[in-house]
This record gives structure tokens, C-alpha cells and sequence, in this order.
């Protein structure tokens, strides 16, 4: 800001501090008469200001008359006494050969001094006489920001409000340019005064770069800053249910608003969709990361974020959330509800067997694809068997004309409107009559007590069902035995007395449970002959 040292003053031109076309001043202009221009009419209650330093000539504003005689008269102010400026009475005062009164130099000395000038004719009577006009020594403006930054946030419906301190002499006006518009901002959008700017309450449009001017007559400055307009994060996506078959594309689109630009986030089953692959609960089957959404900016402060969840499984059924935020306010959440229909999950099945039937105890999948299962395909062997699904969530299936002491597998597939599970596979044996005995060994008594056996043999099957008790047929020579209904045993040893010493014995042995009796152990052996003790002829 650069300032002339010199300044000329007339009589014929009045100058306020003036702007440029288009352009809008703002402050209290003060109600004295204000001139910084080279010439200046001198008129009621004029004032001029200037540098302190500079120089200034005030210039007739009309010729002089020939002959007249001009007088400059100055005072100290309204009330201060007039004398008559003659001579090199005053060095900062000097009337020059034009007859201008020059002012050289404007200090705290001529400060609010008063001037103007009388032309009187050679017989001193007055022919013209000037209004006073005041000198006073001006300061060029300052823009003092104590708590402001280069970029300033403000809330949306907020004001922008901070301290600043604006100086000068004379008071300088002040305007704001919208730098990106261009435009002067109207007096009324913001207030400067008693040391603070305030401008609000601010909208999405006002987000801008601003240059702030004081002017005087003397000089301006200016302050310039970006307004930030923080707009909290919102959505005016709707979310909404939707079901699809597996294999479908499926996308959601969810449009969001604010600034600074939100993040949209992507949750699914409580996990965000960018997290490592997990096991999905009931399938069989593993989650592997979804596809990381898409942002585009749509217009200022508008932004849209896609989802792709390309071909969609049955495992992919569920509630997608997006939640839109940006720091400031709640924000927004828009749910999506996904329907699969799928194959649903396999069958969870248990059984149990007699002799001949199996009994299958068919439990409804924990994910039905999101259908109803409609039947259960069953297969064994060469069989192949479609049960209706019952209505509850368990059923049973008997499987009857099978084989006793026979392993089959069932394999059971659940299946709906869209196709079928995998399978379940159960493995059982079907039950019977026990096992033939393997006799090991029999030890055979060499005692006064030659009537009894004893047979050792390892545990058997028992045909899946508990022994009920144990028989023994033994014929020989002299006759039979017959043994039922042996319910103690010690260990694997089953003993046997009331033989025939020194005979010779076939045995069959077989175990009995409630199918039946199973298949005999045969052994063959002869008892020894009793050892006596004799005593006058007859045996102890």
C-alpha cells in the first residue's frame, strides 16, 4: 500500500473514500465530510487526512482578483482563536508564490488544526472567505486476526465468529468478496464490529474461499480464509427386502451427503465385509471376504457407494447394513435384507435297529435354503426311497425286511423347490441272535471231585442285544445232560459237575438273547477216572 507524500487541495472537488463499480462497502461512514484526493472543495465541516510525514498544499478554488490581497488564517480547532498566517511564521506552514498555503510536514503538531483563506480587496473590504477545513494526521488499516486459521469449520446452520481487530484514520469500511463467485457479499450477511466477525448462519453454498478488505482514504489490507461448511453424513437411500435363487447378481446402491466425504461402511452378520474368511454357522461351507464396495463422487458433497455381491449363495442370506458417517451427528444406517433360496443343508440324522428294522430319526436342517423342505431322499444299497417331510421339525423313518447282523449305510439328502442337500451318511448294523462260542480250553478235574469241567472262552457277540442266559447239551455213552438257564459265570469260565467219571462226552454250547439262541461250540472229552482212598475195602 503505497501513499502519495503530496497532496494538492481546491476549492471545487469533493472525494469521500470511494470504491470501484459493483462494489459494496460496509461500516459506519463518520459524519464529517472525508477527502484524501489531490484537490478538495472547501466546504462545512471538510476534513482531510493524510500520512503522517506527507506533505499537502491547499489551492485557491477561483482566481484572485487583481490587486486583491489573499490572507490564510489557521486555529487549533472550532474554538481555538484565528490568527493570521504571514511569513515563514510557522515553518511547517508556507504560503507559496501561487498563493497555496503548503503544510510540510503533517504531524501531531497540525493535527486537528483548522485553515481556510480571505481575499480582500486593496481597501480591505472582504470579497471572499473559504470554510474551514480540518487537517488531521490518518493511519492506513489494519486487519489484526488473533483466533482465525487459513480454513475455518463451521457446522451447517452455524456461524463463523471470531475475534479480530480492525484500526485505522480515518474508520475504515470493510466489504467480502466471494472469491470463487466473485461477488460482494451484502452488509447485512455478516457483522464486524466491537472487535469480532460473525457471518451465519451458514449454508451448503457458503462454503467458499473469502477475502475480507478494510479501506480508508489512505490504503486498504485484506484478509483472506476458506470456509469450510461441515454437513453432517446422511442417506436418502431406503433400504428394502429382497429375495433372489442362487446364482442371481445382486447389488446395493446407497447414496450419501456430507462433508468431509463419509466412509461408508459395509457390515454383514454383525462383521465387516472386508474381514477374513469364517466358517457361516449350519453351512458347510466358508465365507469368504465380499467384494469390497465401489465410492463415486456424484456432485459436490454427494457421493454413492455400491455394493457387488456378484452371483449369490445360500450362505449369503442375511441383513447387509451401510453406515454412513463422517464424524459429525449420528449419521445413517441403511439395512438390506437378502433372501437366498438355495439347496438347503444336509439333514442331521440318528438311528436305531432290531433285528430287521431300522429306524431313522430324520432332524429338519438348520438351513432350509430358505424354503420348505419338502420330502427326504433316502438310499441303501440298491435302494432308493422318497419320504414326504412332515410338518414338525424331527420325523421317523422305519426301514423294515432287512437283514439281521447286517452293516448298512443310509445316506439322506434333504431337498426343496431348488434342489437337494448334500447327504447324510449313518452307518448301522442291524441286531440278531448271538455269535457261536469259541471254546479256548477245558480243564478237566483230577480230583476225588472227577464230576466236574470247567471251559475257558473269550468274550462274543452278543447279536447287539445282552445274554440272557447260557445252554449245555452233553450226551455220552452212559446217558445225556442237559444244562439250562446258566446265568453266573466267573469271568469267561463256565464249570460243570454231575459227570460220569471216565466217560466220554460231546457237548454243544450256545448263548440266548431275545432273538434267539445262536449257533453251538462243539467239544468233545473224556472225565478221568476218580482217584479213591480205600479203607478195610471200603472207598472215602
Amino acid at each position: 500500500m503505497t501513499s502519495l507524500s503530496w497532496i494538492e487541495i481546491s476549492v471545487a472537488f469533493l472525494s469521500l473514500c470511494r470504491v470501484g463499480v459493483g462494489q459494496v462497502e460496509c461500516g459506519t461512514t463518520p459524519s464529517a465530510k472525508l477527502s484524501c484526493d489531490s484537490t478538495i472543495t472547501i466546504v462545512l465541516n471538510q476534513t482531510f487526512y493524510r500520512l503522517e510525514g506527507s506533505r499537502a498544499r491547499l489551492l485557491l478554488d477561483r482566481p484572485r482578483p487583481s490587486g486583491s490581497l489573499l490572507n490564510w488564517q489557521r486555529r487549533s480547532g472550532p474554538l481555538g482563536s484565528v490568527t493570521q498566517i504571514v511569513g515563514v511564521q510557522n515553518p511547517q506552514l508556507i504560503i507559496d508564490g501561487t498563493g497555496s498555503l503548503v503544510i510540510d510536514p503533517i504531524n501531531q503538531t497540525v493535527d486537528g488544526w483548522q485553515f481556510r483563506y480571505t481575499i480582500m480587496s486593496s481597501l480591505f473590504v472582504l470579497l471572499n472567505q473559504s470554510e474551514w477545513i480540518t487537517a488531521r494526521l490518518g493511519t492506513e488499516p489494519s486487519l489484526r486476526c488473533e483466533d482465525c486459521r487459513r480454513s475455518l469449520d463451521v457446522r451447517l446452520g452455524g456461524f463463523l465468529d471470531f475475534r479480530i481487530n480492525v484500526t485505522g484514520v480515518p474508520g475504515p469500511t470493510h466489504r467480502l468478496k466471494n472469491v470463487k463467485t466473485g461477488d460482494d457479499l451484502e452488509c447485512n450477511k455478516y457483522q464486524l464490529m466491537d472487535g469480532r466477525f460473525r457471518f451465519g448462519p451458514v449454508q451448503e453454498s457458503d462454503a467458499s474461499t473469502y477475502l475480507l478488505t478494510a479501506r480508508n482514504c489512505l490504503g486498504n489490507t485484506s484478509l483472506e480464509f476458506n470456509l469450510n461448511v461441515l454437513i453432517d453424513a446422511s442417506s436418502d437411500t431406503t433400504g428394502y427386502n429382497i429375495t433372489v435363487d442362487r446364482g442371481d447378481s445382486v447389488k446395493f446402491t446407497v447414496n450419501g451427503s456430507g462433508y468431509p466425504q463419509p466412509m461408508f461402511t459395509w457390515i454383514f452378520k454383525s462383521v465387516d465385509i472386508h474381514a477374513d474368511s469364517r466358517e457361516v454357522e449350519c453351512l458347510d461351507s466358508i465365507m469368504q471376504p465380499l467384494v469390497p464396495d465401489s465410492t463415486t463422487a456424484l456432485a459436490a458433497h454427494k457421493f454413492q457407494s455400491v455394493l457387488d455381491l456378484g452371483h449369490v449363495e445360500g450362505n449369503m442370506t442375511g441383513s447387509y447394513h451401510c453406515q454412513v458417517a463422517n464424524g459429525y451427528g449420528n449419521g445413517d444406517t441403511v439395512a438390506f435384507n437378502l433372501l437366498v433360496r438355495d439347496v438347503p443343508a444336509a439333514p442331521n440324522v440318528t438311528a436305531s435297529a432290531t433285528d430287521e428294522t431300522v429306524t431313522l430319526n430324520i432332524s429338519k436342517p438348520c438351513y432350509t435354503g430358505s424354503l420348505p423342505i419338502t420330502n427326504y431322499n433316502i438310499t441303501y444299497g440298491n435302494t432308493d426311497l422318497d419320504v414326504t417331510a412332515s410338518a414338525g421339525t424331527t420325523m421317523l423313518v422305519p426301514i423294515s425286511r432287512l437283514m439281521s447282523k447286517t452293516a448298512y449305510q443310509f445316506s439322506v439328502t434333504a431337498v426343496n423347490d431348488i434342489g437337494q442337500s448334500i447327504p447324510d451318511l449313518t452307518q448301522i448294523t442291524t441286531l440278531g441272535v448271538p455269535d457261536a462260542i469259541v471254546l479256548n480250553q477245558i480243564k478237566l478235574q483230577e480230583s476225588a471231585q472227577c464230576d466236574r469241567v470247567t471251559f475257558e472262552f473269550p468274550a462274543h457277540r452278543d447279536g447287539g442285544s445282552p445274554i440272557l442266559d447260557f445252554e449245555m447239551n452233553c450226551t455220552s455213552s452212559k446217558g445225556s445232560l442237559r444244562v439250562r438257564d446258566i446265568l453266573s459265570l466267573a469271568g469267561l469260565t463256565l464249570s460243570i459237575s454231575g459227570l460220569e467219571e471216565s466217560n466220554f462226552y460231546i457237548c454243544q454250547l450256545r448263548s440266548r438273547n431275545i432273538y434267539g439262541s445262536g449257533d453251538p461250540a462243539l467239544v468233545s472229552f473224556t472225565t478221568p477216572a476218580c482217584l479213591r482212598l480205600w479203607l478195610n475195602g471200603i472207598a472215602l
